[in-house]
């Protein structure tokens, strides 16, 4: 959603569009990644790490969204 935001006017279709083939490529490689990670581990496993994923992922944005708000 922030690439949307950093576009001008001019080129809100440019990052919506280039948004949105993020998300299909992300959920692509996702389930690529995790089906390769589900034959390894259990599911008990792999929700930790997921749980553990998101979170560290969700500070890192944070911590870069600070830095360019300054």
């Amino acid at each position: 959603y922030r690439i949307i935001q950093a576009v001008g006017i001019s080129q809100i279709a440019f990052g919506t569009s280039l948004y949105y083939c993020g998300v299909d490529i992300g959920y692509g490689l996702g389930a690529i990644a995790w089906g390769y990670v589900g034959q390894y581990f259990s599911y008990h496993m792999i929700y930790i790490v997921a749980g553990l994923l998101l979170v560290v992922m969700a500070l890192f944005d944070q911590i870069i969204y600070q830095k360019e708000k300054i």
